[in-house]
């Protein structure tokens, strides 16, 4: 949102730096990420890092007329 609609036009890249090892590694409850940008006109650079983790769950489908099941919700802290 700080970024705007021309954030869908920057370069991106990112990288998981720690994440749960406790639970499944294919459904950890936690990762510390962090995402490198570059704004294609200007030039200029940045770097937002964060832990994100579940904070509970909502009822979602997956493809419009499937049935709902609980999906994982996330957050930043």
């Amino acid at each position: 949102m700080h970024r705007g609609w021309n954030w869908l036009n920057y370069h991106k890249s990112g990288q998981i730096l720690a994440q749960d090892t406790v639970n499944d590694t294919w459904n950890p409850h936690w990762a510390e990420v962090r995402l490198e940008f570059a704004e294609p006109d200007s030039g200029a650079t940045g770097i937002y890092q964060a832990r994100v983790e579940v904070c509970g769950s909502v009822m979602s489908a997956g493809n419009s007329g499937e049935k709902a099941i609980a999906l994982k919700q996330y957050r930043i802290v």
